[in-house]
């Protein structure tokens, strides 16, 4: 082992950023000869050698997982491979063992059933791996085949994500793991010999300091000591945020630590508080190591690693450190995020001659405000002896200002030209109010034709900020789908961009679309008189072309199951009241065409040798007022058991029963739930073809609309495990054709909403354990899924949002199990992906601020 040659009490300084990922550098390691080995989110590692100066080459890309890498260790070299071996583990639960010098795969192991986090080599030469399955497992690499994918001792006992795992070096096979549930667990054996509890929030790395200490590191922002007696020797205070690693020096006389504060931090072994803080640009330091020259490393979130040195020799020069200096006086800080003074008064704040006194300790940190009125965030360098900027505060948005109209004040002040040649109305809305009752209020005011109703709501709805909690479900119609309205989509969107029948040839129904709306207006826009343009409607997406209600691609007699596209962009208050979450209210897939559904239906069943009368006692379970009878639901169960290629106007009319007449779900769930179940999973997972989407749309959907009956919740809540798995599979997220249709997109997300409004919900105790169950469970596909973020639409993204939203606002132990598999970031990323869309970008930062 290579020592420090360096005083211990010299302090690092900018030595170069390592440029070259496309996305998070999520963890970071060294070869033998000291070459970086890094990995990240852009589903990559990479080989790194400094070059003379402190300028870095990228040598080799390693590559083959599927999601993105989340951890990286370098195996010593053997016999076999004198050049050693880098191993990665990632978010396909995949470890992937590459040959170091050619970047081939030489082994897939691939016990672990959830993402890989952090993998460490042990000092008997085991690796050891630590996954968000709950377990950590021991792999023996000494013969190393590609047929050897099993595990040699798997460690199970914790309640949630184990999120690091290492061997002490004692020789007696003594093993520690860290885990979500907040607990640290020594092992020897295969079994858990003390559990220690100290650590208020997730444990997220473990370093061992000598044969009998070692450190761990929270969420809860402390580093603790502890004896493997399991007593805790110290705790160490200084992070403002989680901490997700931490590593002892070469010389064993400090350590580092990393976290979301932005910040590296360099203890003593001896003192509480850190002795250097070394900030960053970036938003989190996912891992911090020091390297064999004794030099730091950080990987982080932008992107980059970042070095620093005690070496005068490698210090960057005056134009490099000038440029990261401003890279780090540019980072913006959000208020709730600095937690430093608590509400901060900007009046209060002195301006820059507070900066003339020196600070007490290294770190420390001063908020001044300048001419401009900014507040800028500086810390005191002990190295540098003065205040460094790291970055301006953000203050949260304001309030939206008010409109008064006849004495009161209103959140918004419409002009509405009904009639060419009389003077326009004026329609005020607040947004607490009911988009539904303000636009009934506004035709009573002004003695309008009561066809008006929706085309008003809707209007409300789509150019203000509703909050999705203003009502519920059973008291208007939902703002997402607008009731019977009809929304187009893109022509070529329908089936994998054909408009024809693939089954008919010809024109087609769409499930959920009329030619008129469910009050009997036409579809033509009462206040311009033709299709009027709707802000982001054409696919969801900010930015994207207008288009009209009257889409002349668009013909209402042919069959495209699914178009009722949620792409109206419905947008939320900017106070900061949470109006988002929890969600009370189901959202249901309740609007149809129902003379082409069956007319399309009749077609099917006479050419099957079945008689009209057959499809009129079809036509009964959608018939609110009359009560199904178990022959007709028997009947129709058996022909959504024929063939695949043509049940679907039958699965169209199931969803359809489900919200009309919810005694049909009671009947088929009381007798087949598990059919049921099986029917809907084998949809979700046929085969990819070109009509599979069709099945699988209408199967999503008709998970959803099952809410309205409690044997219908039964069934969901007893198959949730699957259910939720297969919409959240690494090989349905693959499979492009269903991954990428917004529609399906739209569905899954919805149908992690209903979920979560079920678990969440007033139940009875015999079912409300259960519901815990659901709730717990559902956060790591949910967040699988917003991890795909790139390739779903605006709005899927935000009923995702509002899903983790409810299931977490409540609930401290799911959101110890979200912080567990970062949440935080995920959400970050997906407020960066989808930043111009206002709903997303507050409902992000409410997520955040629980996180």
């Amino acid at each position: 082992m290579l020592l420090s040659i360096l005083p211990p009490s010299k302090h690092f300084k900018y030595s170069s950023t390592v440029h070259g990922h496309e996305a998070d550098v999520r963890d970071l390691s060294e070869s033998s000869s000291c070459e970086l080995i890094t990995c990240s989110r852009d589903m990559t590692a990479k080989l790194w050698k400094r070059n003379i100066g402190s300028d870095f080459e990228e040598i080799l890309c390693y590559k083959g997982h599927k999601s993105f890498v989340s951890c990286v260790a370098f195996f010593r070299a053997t016999s076999t491979y004198p050049e050693g071996l880098v191993i990665t583990g990632g978010n396909d639960h995949k470890i992937l063992v590459f040959n170091a010098k050619t970047a081939d795969v030489v082994a897939c192991l691939s016990d672990h059933s959830n993402t890989v986090c952090s993998i460490n080599v042990g000092q008997s030469g085991a690796l050891l791996s630590s996954s968000w399955d709950k377990t950590a497992k021991l792999w023996n690499l000494s013969n190393l085949h590609v047929t050897d994918t099993k595990s040699q001792m798997t460690l199970s006992g914790h309640n949630a994500a184990v999120w690091d795992a290492i061997e002490m070096p004692r020789g007696d096979n003594l093993i520690v793991t860290a885990s979500a549930d907040r607990t640290v667990k020594l092992w020897r054996s295969g079994h858990c010999v003390f559990t220690l509890t100290d650590h208020k929030d997730c444990v997220r790395g473990l370093a061992s300091l000598t044969e009998s200490q070692f450190l761990s590191c929270s969420n809860d922002t402390t580093i603790k000591r502890w004896s493997i007696e399991g007593n805790c020797l110290q705790t160490y205070y200084g992070h403002r945020s989680f901490v997700y690693s931490v590593v002892v020096s070469n010389d064993f006389t400090e350590f580092l630590t990393a976290g979301e504060d932005r910040t590296m931090r360099v203890w003593d072994i001896t003192e509480s508080h850190p002795k250097q803080t070394i900030s960053t640009p970036a938003t989190s330091v996912w891992k911090a190591i020091y390297t064999k020259t004794g030099d730091v490393a950080g990987a982080c979130s932008d992107a980059t690693v970042r070095i620093f040195t005690r070496s005068e020799d490698k210090v960057a020069n005056q134009s490099a450190k000038a440029t990261f200096e401003e890279e780090l006086a540019a980072s913006q800080i959000p208020a709730s995020a600095s937690n430093m003074q608590g509400d901060v008064d900007i009046k209060s704040l002195p301006g820059k001659e507070a900066l003339q006194t020196p600070g007490n300790k290294d770190g420390q940190t001063k908020l001044v405000r300048n001419e401009s009125g900014v507040v800028e965030v500086f810390q005191w360098s002990m190295s540098d002896m003065e205040w460094i900027k790291v970055g301006n505060m953000i203050e949260p948005e304001n309030d939206r200002k008010k409109t008064e109209y006849k004495g009161k004040e209103y959140d918004y002040l419409f002009t509405i030209d009904i009639e060419e040649g009389k003077p326009p109305l004026n329609l005020p809305y607040n947004v607490t109010e009911d988009p539904w009752v303000a636009a009934q209020k506004f035709i009573d005011d002004n003695d309008l034709s009561q066809s008006f109703l929706e085309t008003i709501a809707n209007f409300i709805i789509e150019n203000s900020d509703v909050s999705m909690n203003s009502g519920s479900a059973s008291q208007y119609a939902d703002p997402f789908t607008g009731g019977g309205r009809y929304v187009p989509e893109d022509a070529g969107d329908r089936v994998n961009g054909s408009n024809a029948d693939p089954f008919t040839g010809g024109g087609r129904y769409i499930p959920g679309e009329s030619s008129t709306n469910h009050v009997g207006m036409p579809k033509a826009d009462p206040f311009t008189g033709g299709g009027r343009y709707i802000p982001g409607s054409s696919n969801g997406d900010p930015g994207s072309s207008s288009k009209t209600r009257n889409d002349p691609m668009v013909n209402p007699s042919r069959y495209v199951p699914g178009s009722e596209e949620m792409d109206v962009d419905v947008k939320f208050s900017r106070s900061a009241k949470n109006s988002f979450y929890p969600k009370h209210g189901f959202i249901l897939f309740e609007t149809a065409n129902v003379n082409a559904m069956m007319t399309k239906l009749k077609d099917l069943l006479t050419a099957g040798d079945h008689s009209e009368m057959d499809a009129d006692a079809l036509c009964s379970l959608i018939q609110s007022d009359k009560e199904p009878d178990s022959k007709s639901v028997n009947f129709l169960w058996n022909i959504l058991n024929g063939d695949m290629n043509s049940i679907f106007p039958a699965l169209d009319l199931l969803r359809l029963a489900l919200v009309r007449c919810p005694a049909v779900g009671k009947i088929l769930c009381n007798s087949k739930a598990e059919q049921l179940l099986s029917l809907i999973l084998r949809l979700i997972n046929q085969p990819k073809r070109d009509a599979v989407n069709l099945n699988r749309l209408l199967a999503i959907r008709i998970l959803c609309n099952l809410v309205l009956s409690d044997e219908g919740i039964a069934c969901l809540i007893a198959g949730y495990e699957t259910v939720l798995s297969a919409v959240s599979s690494g090989d349905f997220l693959s499979d492009t054709s269903a991954a990428e249709n917004k529609n399906i997109q739209v569905a899954v997300a919805t149908l992690y909403i209903n979920y979560a409004v079920v678990v969440t919900r007033q139940n009875p105790p015999a079912v409300l354990g259960h519901c815990q169950k659901v709730q717990l469970f559902a956060v790591s596909p949910l967040l699988k899924c917003l991890e795909v973020h790139g390739s779903v639409t605006a709005e899927a993204c935000f009923r995702y949002l509002v899903a983790l939203g409810t299931l977490l606002v409540e609930n401290d132990v799911a959101q110890t199990v979200a912080r567990s598999m970062d949440a935080s970031h995920i959400v970050n990323h997906v407020r960066k992906h989808h930043g111009s869309v206002d709903k997303i970008v507050q409902c992000t930062s409410h997520l955040l601020l629980i996180l």
